[in-house]
């Protein structure tokens, strides 16, 4: 089967949770005989993080665009010729949407006209929101897509400097901010035109596709879908798990893997670290910086000096079971709701528990008492006190229970998005029926 996969980015210039996840799942296709290819597009003013390769190169086609505006951000023109071209070329048996960010809304549409089959991967909360975290300045949770509250909210986005040291203080100023930029920012048109736009892509679809209920359940309240599929995601598996054994009297180590950025509450987590003052424990941070250079900064500053704190660069996500193997707890202390991290998969996946934040798309993942704690990454306290309770419980021999824990595979999740291809398609064949048996 022929297999056009359209993704906003890849690796190796992006290392997020969509890239990953989709570079293991064309992987897997490539291995029990399909064909896929990966449309995508890098700007011009980023630099591979990672050294490209032919496993890359091999099924990537790229487009290089060196425009962006608002517009760009969701009709991006100097991306859907050039998938035109692509789709003409490779005349594909399915289309598989992971995420049109800085790509063309009226791709599904062309996919449409040319009656090809359509499914949409939501990974995010970016149909709702072009910021994706529906985060105002200051954190606070938005649940309303306003394009007036939007484009004051974008405007003020960009105008803000110092996030973390004033979160407060934004929150307090989201209201005016928001007036402020909408004034002196963006037009609400444009926002208004890009609700109607990526509405019509999940329209468009035959199929749309989430990994976790709260996600699925979040656009079932905003958007007029039809065809809504649960799929949770899929990771590859580790070669062994994490056994604990009694109690552990040596150095302990809490980690956390991901972007260097406001929402995935970093700074909120050295803060915290730097309260328990306990000599026994140790920080390691795997960063993947982000655009926000004045938050990448502040956060290496906390941390420089700090004996107990480790700053690290990232790594190939398929190394993600090496690295994971050294911590006691993975400790994830974002802001904003989250879609079933791979990290968090990884972990509980190797038997490691998890110290999460409170959060959609975390806390449902997390045995209270069984894998893993909850705090709220909101209140520094709360963070501190959860990780005094996990180091105390690990010193006093407390064994984490992983009984009956459901990790889906990458192989369960490229069998259930098959399964979707097959019953879409007007095509069938051995594969499909075993499946069926």
């Amino acid at each position: 089967m022929k297999i056009l996969i359209v993704v906003h980015q890849t690796l190796p210039y992006f290392i997020g949770g969509v890239e990953c996840l989709t570079h293991d799942y064309v992987l897997a296709l490539k291995e029990v005989g399909h064909q896929p290819l990966v449309f995508s597009q890098i700007r011009n003013e980023f630099e591979p993080v990672a050294q490209k390769t032919e496993e890359y190169s091999e099924y990537i086609h790229e487009k290089i665009s060196s425009r962006y505006s608002l517009k760009n951000e969701f009709a991006n023109t100097d991306i859907l010729d050039s998938f035109i071209t692509v789709l003409d070329q490779f005349v594909p048996d399915i289309v598989h949407i992971m995420h049109l960010q800085y790509l063309h809304y009226e791709i599904a549409k062309v996919v449409k006209q040319r009656k090809i089959p359509l499914i949409t991967s939501v990974f995010d909360y970016w149909f709702f929101c072009r910021q994706v975290q529906r985060l105002y300045p200051g954190g606070i949770l938005c649940n309303n897509n306003l394009p007036v509250r939007c484009s004051g909210c974008s405007t003020a986005m960009r105008l803000r400097h110092n996030k973390g040291s004033y979160l407060y203080v934004f929150r307090l100023m989201t209201p005016i901010y928001s007036i402020l930029g909408y004034v002196a920012g963006e037009g609400a048109h444009i926002y208004k035109r890009r609700i109607k736009a990526l509405e019509s892509v999940l329209n468009y679809s035959d199929a749309v596709c989430f990994g976790t209920k709260a996600m699925q359940d979040f656009y079932k309240k905003h958007f007029s879908i039809k065809n809504r599929f649960l799929v949770p995601y899929g990771i590859h598996e580790p070669d062994k798990q994490i056994s604990f054994r009694g109690p552990v009297d040596r150095l302990l180590k809490l980690g956390f893997i991901g972007t260097c950025a406001p929402h995935k509450g970093v700074q909120q987590l050295i803060d915290s670290f730097l309260e328990l003052h306990m000599p026994d424990c140790q920080l390691i941070l795997y960063l993947n910086e982000s655009r926000d250079v004045d938050y990448v900064r502040r956060v290496k500053q906390t941390a420089e000096g700090m004996n107990s704190i480790q700053i690290r660069d990232p790594f190939p996500f398929e190394k993600i079971y090496d690295h994971l193997a050294e911590f006691d707890a993975l400790v994830i202390p974002s802001i904003w709701d989250e879609n079933m991290p791979l990290v968090l998969l990884a972990a509980l996946n190797m038997h490691i528990p998890v110290l999460g934040s409170n959060m959609a798309g975390i806390v449902e993942f997390i045995k209270v008492g069984k894998t893993g704690f909850v705090f709220n990454p909101d209140n520094k306290n709360s963070i501190t006190q959860v990780l005094e309770l996990f180091v105390d419980k690990i010193r006093a021999g407390w064994i984490p229970d992983f009984n009956n824990e459901k990790i889906y595979s990458i192989k369960e999740y490229l069998k259930l998005n098959l399964e979707l291809y097959y019953k879409l398609g007007d095509f069938i064949c051995a594969e499909y029926v075993d499946m069926q048996e």
